[in-house]
């Protein structure tokens, strides 16, 4: 049976709420039942109580933990050597199981450790089946899985539970309207808490004798199922992640309602990652992200949908690949109060009329004019001070004052651009464009050529777009919109900064004409499509 996932327009009047029963009151601090436990190296204890290895619990410990095995090959999974661990190193881990829903005040260190939930198989369908984990001074370092994993409590989208079991064909979303208050995985940042997580993560493991998954993890922290996390009455509560992959992950829905978030990843800071589907909400608190510290990574990756909606979010991607502050299959909606973004991110839906944009916020390069929220453009207020190794403070006013110099010569290009060269095509619209972005298809030519003729001159342009950096096909956002595979492959990408003069672009003019021409005139195609033109 072919099942269908819908998208949903964000003007639609249907209200969806996925997961929409009340929750734990975090806020308050009153939790009906609050159980202590206190980790150590030494000795765990649960409400006073020492527990013993491999007993029976409501919390158990044991050395049993999920990891990559070393000495495996390809029927084994996806790992490579870099990502496989000892049985000796596995095993000199702790790891403290919660097995029975309720409230657990978590403090203490575990310096080879995990700290995982799992109500059992049938939790996922259970609404009784909740754990809030409220953090207050806890120290965990894992070196061979994520530290922190809710393997399996409620999953409070039961439409989408149905959906995934084949029991239902279709399933929709709207991203704004998405409610987890209901999460059976809960984590709560206790008032004056320093709470601390080191992880590591757990490369793709096939079931036997297949190649579907049976275990991947790839954040330090860790939910299989949607989670909340939140802070107390005063929000003062900190919660650092350090990450040898990604940070903060969830296989379906994230919401952030309060707290303060501190995250350092090699890859992605968070990640919600099923296709089309997830949510990444946040509501409140605060949210420091510096990612792709390793080869890439984004700040905030989903794989279906970003909502911010309040508090304040400093999203550092990698600088040295094609990554963003943020990043989305689907739609990011920001409602909130400051978003701040040291790369170019991207929201592309196809086929529903949403707009493509970039934004930028680094030194030498301007934020982008409008986002679209609800159909309706709203103005881009950057923030005022941004910090960050890899962020300088930037102003309100000089970034308009770089933005109109920017819009002024992109203006001055493109109008001698159309009026010197034949037979070329603006790509989006003339004005409701990036300042400093110039995308043209010149019919008849390839861009990968045209790209290398004006280097050799010492100007430097891009074929296709942004977000299409360093791939070979045609762009999917060229395609989106509207043009042919050929055209899309016919595109050059010109980058302008405030620091650019008229002078300058006189030159890139006249050696694009000169080229073009140079091309145009070797070029079957463009033969062919000058004799389609004379004989209309």
């Amino acid at each position: 049976m072919k099942k269908e996932i819908l998208a949903a327009a964000l003007s639609a009047a249907l209200l969806l709420t996925a997961c929409s029963t009340s929750g734990v009151d975090s806020s308050s601090g009153q939790r009906e039942e609050e159980h202590i436990l206190t980790l150590s190296d030494q000795a765990v204890t649960l409400d006073g109580q020492a527990l013993t290895q491999n007993a029976e619990g409501a919390v158990t410990l044991s050395n049993d933990i999920v990891y990559y095995h070393d000495n495996t090959g390809e029927d084994y999974g996806e790992g490579t050597q870099a990502d496989m661990h000892t049985q000796e190193e596995a095993e000199a881990h702790t790891v403290v199981t919660i097995r029975e829903a309720g409230a657990y005040r978590v403090s203490g260190t575990l310096s080879a450790g995990q700290l995982a939930v799992d109500l059992g198989d049938e939790a996922k369908r259970n609404p009784e089946a909740v754990v809030t984990l409220v953090l207050d001074g806890v120290d965990i370092t894992c070196t061979v899985a994520p530290a922190v994993i809710f393997y399996s409590v409620y999953e409070c989208d039961e439409a989408w539970v149905a959906y995934d079991e084949g029991e239902t064909e279709d399933y929709s979303v709207l991203p704004a309207d998405v409610d987890t208050s209901a999460a059976g995985a809960n984590v709560v940042l206790a008032d004056g808490s320093v709470n601390q997580v080191n992880g590591s993560y757990v490369a793709r493991i096939y079931k036997e004798g297949t190649t579907k998954k049976l275990h991947k993890y790839d954040g330090a922290f860790y939910s299989k199922m949607s989670m909340n996390i939140d802070g107390e009455a005063e929000g003062t509560g900190s919660l650092s992640i350090t990450a040898e992959n990604e940070g903060l992950d969830s296989e379906l829905h994230l919401t952030i309602n309060g707290g303060q978030i501190n995250i350092q990843a090699q890859n992605d800071g968070i990640n919600t990652n099923e296709d089309g589907v997830s949510v990444t909400t946040i509501n409140g608190g605060g949210l420091q992200i510096n990612a792709g510290l390793g080869e890439e990574g984004d700040g905030i990756d989903s794989n279906g949908h970003i909502v911010i909606n309040g508090g304040a979010v400093f999203s550092m991607a990698s600088d040295h690949s094609p990554d963003g502050g943020l990043d989305a299959d689907g739609e990011i909606l920001i409602n909130g109060e400051k978003a701040v973004f040291n790369t170019p991110f991207d929201a592309l839906k196809a086929g529903i009329g949403m707009v493509h944009q970039e934004f930028s916020l680094i030194p030498g390069f301007s934020a982008a004019e409008n986002i679209l929220l609800n159909r309706e453009p709203v103005k881009w207020n950057p923030a005022s001070e941004i910090f960050g190794d890899r962020l300088s403070t930037l102003h309100y006013k000089e970034m308009e004052e770089q933005a109109g110099k920017e819009r002024q010569l992109r203006d001055y290009l493109i109008r001698r651009i159309q009026e010197e060269i034949p037979h070329c095509r603006l790509n989006g619209h003339r004005e409701r464009r990036l300042p400093g972005n110039v995308n043209f298809t010149f019919q008849g030519l390839q861009g990968e050529p045209l790209l290398l003729a004006l280097d050799m001159k010492d100007i430097c342009v891009s074929a296709g777009a942004a977000c299409h950096a360093g791939s070979l096909e045609p762009s999917h956002v060229l395609t989106a919109m509207g043009l042919s595979p050929q055209e899309a492959s016919g595109a050059l990408r010109f980058t302008l900064s405030g620091e650019n003069t008229r002078e300058e672009l006189d030159q890139v003019v006249e050696c694009l004409k000169e080229s073009a021409a140079r091309l145009r005139s070797m070029s079957p195609e463009y033969e062919a499509f000058c004799t389609v033109q004379s004989e209309k």
